[in-house]
């Protein structure tokens, strides 16, 4: 009597394919992005923690989506699905955890792709290896050994992510605060004591020449001002150098952690320019990354930086899983895949809705000085950190977006322009003359971290006593 097995049913196939499913999704949903969140936790405007519920749903969600989708696969095609989604989470695992050696960092800088070819070229064939080898396994009809294989990996693919998560995310440095800057008080002054300082990234004073041989009269409606063409910034990075410009502090700079530091730096000595300037009559408003200016303890701050909102803030959930997306997609897919995903770190934290928490922009800068308001009872200290002549350009000389990358002169041309508005702005509300406004950099032109100096790296320097 010839008997016939009963094929697994939908429930058993789900089962199956769940591991199979979550160690692609869960790759790439949740490890990969949160562990890059909080490796570099500095560089975002968010906490790992903060997101890592919203993160996890949707990687339980589409983990149950993808299984069911499978499990609806009979015979051969669900064991090439099985196989498929085997072979793409080690695929993802490996390359985001061991190729990523010549991958660029995500520093905003132009890169140039066509130098990779050799890799890209070495880093498909490890490819193709690591998604062919499941599929061999299959055709060779060992059957014995594919079965726990397409359980059994997935398993350890995430058990072993699990592990290297709970290890990064025990480290103090992956943890920060949320709290941001907002736009309060972003265009409004006073006609009597207002001051301004413009930090425009990487504004280097050979930008500063260049701007002027290509536009000879473009800083002659700087009334008031006077150039300095001597000014040597004292790091060679935003973090070091922004931090520095408020509090003249690097004592304990590399002795201990930098959210450590950063937050010393403002309680070096008697001084302390925030307190000072509430116990001066001014409100204070500091437009930057704040995990930069301030470190930790943002609480301690709030009574002194008028613009800073401790949490989370309201998070645009499509925006927030789109750049976690393609933050993940950086780290976890091939070589020759990644240019597609390129883009400047900092877009990798705009998760807010438009507008609500500060971003370096000067354009947002130009829009809203059209509704400045004038606060004839109130002191201004006011920061704005501004891309500068800093990677990306996307400046017209006039100040307006390009469709297309321009240059550092360019965008140099353009933010002068738009400060040049915002001054033209103040003269008519009779805010200009009162005020002192000084225009300067964190730091000169990268060159590199490791060779020396072909020449001192100065910055531009502008200023403006107040009644001038």
């Amino acid at each position: 009597m010839e008997t016939k097995q009963n094929p697994t049913g939908w429930g058993g196939r789900f089962l199956q394919a769940l591991p199979a499913a979550a160690a692609p999704v869960w790759t790439f949903l949740f490890f990969s992005p949160l562990e890059t969140v909080m490796l570099n936790a500095a560089s975002f405007r968010f906490s790992a923690a903060g997101v890592m519920p919203f993160l996890a749903a949707v990687s339980l969600g589409a983990t149950a989506v993808l299984a069911a989708g499978a499990a609806l696969l009979r015979g051969r095609a669900g064991r090439l699905a099985l196989t498929f989604l085997t072979a793409l989470g080690l695929g993802l695992y490996v390359q985001g955890n061991f190729l990523n050696g010549v991958t660029p960092p995500l520093n905003d800088n132009p890169v140039a792709w066509t130098a990779l070819g050799s890799d890209m070229l070495v880093n498909g064939l490890l490819w193709a290896a690591m998604l062919l080898l499941p599929f061999l396994l299959l055709l060779r009809r060992a059957r014995q050994a594919w079965k726990p294989a397409v359980v059994a990996v997935p398993l350890l693919l995430l058990v072993m992510q699990a592990a290297g998560f709970v290890s990064v995310a025990l480290r103090p440095a992956s943890h920060r605060e949320d709290g941001y800057a907002g736009y309060a008080d972003f265009t409004d002054y006073s006609p009597e004591k207002n001051v301004l300082v413009f930090m425009l990234d990487r504004l280097d004073d050979e930008y500063i020449r260049a701007a002027e041989e290509a536009d000879p009269g473009c800083f002659e409606a700087l009334d008031g001002f006077t150039r300095y063409d001597n000014a040597v910034a004292q790091f060679s990075h935003t973090r070091n150098g922004m931090n520095f410009l408020l509090t003249n502090y690097d004592r304990t700079l590399f002795r201990e952690s930098a959210d450590d530091f950063f937050y010393h730096s403002w309680e070096d000595g008697e001084k302390h320019l925030l307190r000072d300037l509430k116990e001066g009559g001014y409100t204070a408003d500091l437009y930057g990354n704040i995990s930069s200016l301030l470190g930790k303890n943002y609480a301690e701050f709030a009574p002194l930086m008028h613009n800073l909102l401790l949490g989370t803030g309201h998070v645009d959930r499509g925006m927030l899983l789109e750049r976690m997306m393609s933050l993940s997609a950086y780290r976890t897919l091939p070589l020759a895949l990644k240019a597609s995903f390129y883009r400047p770190v900092g877009e990798y934290s705009q998760v807010f809705p438009a507008e609500t928490n500060y971003e370096i922009d000067e354009t947002v800068y130009d829009r809203r000085m059209a509704e400045m308001t004038v606060n004839p009872d109130a002191r201004y200290f006011k920061f704005y950190e501004f891309r500068g002549a800093h990677d990306p350009q996307v400046l017209n000389r006039d100040g307006t977006l390009s469709e297309t990358r321009t240059d550092e002169v360019t965008q140099t041309l353009g933010c002068f322009a738009i400060l040049k508005r915002a001054f033209a702005r103040m003269k008519e509300a009779g805010v200009y003359r009162n005020t002192a406004i000084l225009i300067l950099a964190d730091h000169a032109a990268m060159i590199d971290d490791y060779i020396p100096l072909p020449a001192p790296a100065r910055i531009g320097l502008f200023y403006k006593p107040a009644g001038a």
